[in-house]
């Protein structure tokens, strides 16, 4: 028998084609189908194979010439680009293999969109990325919304849909769940009306801020890694360089705001990061208390990081916040840096800002594209998130190692002195 594998090889006699057809019915067709409810797109409708990214994948090998528009949602001051590294990702693979990507925007003013967001766009724009505005009303259903669109060169329209608490909003949470992901695909009978965003529209005024890039200028032991950024930054902005090195001008306030401090890498590289600031002939005379801000957990990060396992490693994330703000509070009394009161607080800006204001008057502001989150550790080293508060507090004070820049992306600085 052609065909038989080496377990029905055995038993030919015994099989009965016929007698399979029959057995597989209308029933067992009508209990694959999939329900009303999940029927998005009509007939047409049917689960995907694989995840969004995969099924997006899977079909742009098979259709290279197909045009792939990606529908986001929130506001645009709810976007925060920079860390939205599953989209980013998303894109950035797509358009390195030549494939016709486009970005849908809400109908805002793009001022609303945050500098950092803007540049990372405007760099994805200068790799082949569309932008485009609509009118249309996105599809969407009680179980369902849609979240991408793909046109084939044929002009047939392919659409795919995810979980109504699938989060499509372009920041850390692009692409993740509470209840796991189910992707829907299908057909639609049209193409929505666009209207093109023009990339010079995302530019800033340049004289607003000096961009720096920054990638592996600062590797090295974690001990001394705020030393090496503030190094890098005042080499090649010398007046940034000036003011700190001008032990008569002493700094008068320090502000620093960043709605990722959750993990110990992070707050050990922040301590670093501002603890040098002392080390500077204006800071030596005792930094001013630091007002610094975060943010409380949401709810999609305390769902993924509960469904990632257990955090065990120092850049994983503290699943209690309590437990965080305890040693955040605790590593800058360590460190003896006055630190303001009740740091966290439910809602911050984007922006990883850093403000310095000095005894002249002068003001400084200090832009990190993705905070000091960029930097990575080499291995993956542990760090016991059962341990006692006061344990936790000096293994980040003390943590050691080293630290690198997440290649092969650089991150960005803006310096604006006001």
């Amino acid at each position: 028998m052609q065909g038989a594998n080496t377990v029905t090889q055995h038993h030919v006699d015994s099989l009965d084609r016929l007698k399979a057809i029959e057995f597989l019915d209308a029933s067992w067709l009508n209990a694959m189908a999939l329900p009303e409810e999940l029927k998005l797109f009509g007939v047409t409708s049917q689960l995907a194979i694989g995840e969004l990214a995969e099924a997006l994948r899977q079909f742009q090998q098979d259709n290279p010439g197909a045009e792939i528009l990606f529908w986001p949602e929130g506001e645009l001051s709810d976007w925060d680009i920079p860390v939205a590294n599953s989209l980013f990702a998303q894109l950035r693979h797509g358009l390195s293999f030549g494939y016709k990507l486009s970005l849908m925007l809400p109908t805002e003013h793009l001022t609303k969109l945050d500098e950092g967001s803007r540049r990372k766009l405007l760099a994805l724009t200068e790799l082949g990325l569309s932008l485009f505005t609509t009118s249309a009303k996105r599809l969407e259903s009680k179980q369902l919304k849609l979240a991408v669109l793909a046109r084939s060169t044929q002009g047939v329209v392919h659409a795919w849909a995810v979980n109504s608490n699938f989060s499509l909003v372009p920041d850390e949470s692009w692409g993740q769940s509470q209840d796991g992901i189910h992707v829907i695909e299908g057909r639609l009978d049209g193409w929505p009306a666009l209207a093109t965003v023009v990339p010079d529209a995302l530019q800033l005024n340049a004289q607003q801020d000096q961009q720096l890039i920054v990638q592996s200028e600062c590797n090295g032991a974690l001990q001394g890694f705020g030393s090496r950024l503030w190094g890098y930054l005042c080499s090649q902005t010398p007046k940034l360089a000036a003011l700190l090195n001008d032990e008569q001008n002493a700094i008068t306030a320090i502000s620093y705001s960043d709605r990722y401090l959750r993990s110990p890498l992070v707050l050990a590289l922040l301590l670093e990061f501002l603890y040098a600031l002392g080390k500077t002939p204006a800071g030596e005379k005792g930094l001013p208390t630091i007002d610094l801000r975060t943010s409380t957990f949401s709810r999609p990060h305390i769902t993924a990081t509960a469904r990632n396992s257990a955090s065990q490693f120092r850049h994983h994330d503290w699943s209690d916040e309590e437990i965080r703000n305890q040693v955040l509070t605790g590593i800058f009394e360590y460190a003896g840096l006055a630190m303001m009161a009740d740091p966290v607080v439910g809602k911050i800006p984007h922006a990883r800002e850093l403000f310095l204001s000095f005894a002249s008057g002068e003001q400084v502001r200090i832009c990190l594209d993705q905070g000091v989150s960029y930097w990575a550790t080499a291995g993956r080293e542990f760090f016991d998130f059962h341990a006692s508060i006061d344990q936790q507090i000096d293994a980040v004070a003390n943590m050691s190692g080293s630290v690198f820049g997440y290649a092969p992306h650089a991150t960005l600085v803006f310096i604006k002195f006001l």
